[in-house]
């Protein structure tokens, strides 16, 4: 099943520091560089890397052009990507000393993704997809819902938390890709097995992946959670893990190969991409996924 990727589009500016700026502070940065990321071209260039077949739906900014060509050059059809006279979206992210990171997002042309555009594509699909989105573009809802009703699976990767979350049609999702920190804001729940029951019994339909940082990942299908264990790596710089892990999870569910699988190859690709600075650069290939050992 091929799959099509409503996402965000970013130029990251990323500061590394020795710890992150509090308060009323100023702060110098040790180094400064831009990189290509925004979960959606992350996770665009992820699935194509861990061998789906993905075209990414979204709108770039004047000063996006890199950003398609990034698209092209990772083999992601962009025949449903769009330019707009705004500026791009882009984030402003921190890197303190241990790899982890702050991030600020400023939409941008990832806010112009219209009804118009989303009915659009799917007009144009004629046959079943998977339909990928975050929550980094506009119309998130409507995207689900329109999804839903043409009759395509629906994967949503529940970041970066907003206060309208929580009213988003979640019964009509087929996977939902989310971190505790998200897990806890949908259903008050800060235990990683309790947050999977709560969320379970509100939606009893939806497949679950809970990641759980450097210590693994939960998966509930139905009555049944399967878990996966981190990979021990020193981390260099954390943007776009989870990125890297929804493309290399949802490329190897949608070829229905054995869940416990799935989800070592996902965080074997996660890991090798904490190792490396930036966010899209990062994403190993499927080959360096199968040839990774600790």
């Amino acid at each position: 099943m091929k799959v099509v990727n409503f996402g965000s589009l970013n130029i990251d500016r990323v500061y590394e520091v020795e710890d992150f700026s509090g308060p009323g502070q100023t702060i110098m940065s040790k180094s400064y560089g831009e990189f290509l990321g925004g979960k959606g071209l992350n996770q665009s260039v992820a699935l194509s890397k861990a061998g789906a077949d993905v075209t990414h739906a979204g709108v770039i900014g004047v000063d996006g052009a890199i950003l398609r060509d990034a698209l092209s050059d990772n083999s992601v059809k962009i025949h449903f990507l769009r330019q707009s006279p705004s500026a791009n979206g882009h984030a402003i992210i921190q890197i303190d000393k241990t790899g982890q990171n702050s991030i600020i997002v400023a939409g941008g042309s990832n806010q112009e993704v219209t009804v118009e555009l989303i009915d659009e594509v799917f007009d144009s699909l004629n046959e079943p997809v998977l339909v990928l989105t975050q929550n980094e573009v506009s119309n998130v809802p409507y995207i689900i819902s329109k999804a839903k009703e043409k009759g395509h699976l629906v994967a949503f990767n529940a970041s970066p938390l907003n206060e309208g979350l929580k009213d988003y049609p979640f019964d009509l999702i087929d996977v939902v890709l989310i971190n505790e920190t998200e897990g806890e804001y949908l259903c008050g729940e800060s235990d990683p097995y309790r947050i999977l029951e709560e969320l379970h019994q509100k939606y009893p339909n939806l497949k679950i992946v809970l990641t759980l940082g450097a210590a693994g990942v939960l998966f509930l299908d139905g009555d049944t959670i399967t878990k996966q264990d981190g990979f021990k790596v020193t981390p260099v710089d954390t943007t776009g893990a989870g990125d890297c892990f929804t493309g290399f999870f949802l490329a190897g569910w949608l070829r229905e190969e054995p869940i416990a699988d799935v989800l070592a190859t996902a965080c074997k690709a996660s890991a090798i991409s904490i190792t490396v600075k930036g966010a899209t650069n990062s994403i190993p290939t499927l080959s360096q996924v199968k040839g990774f050992t600790v």
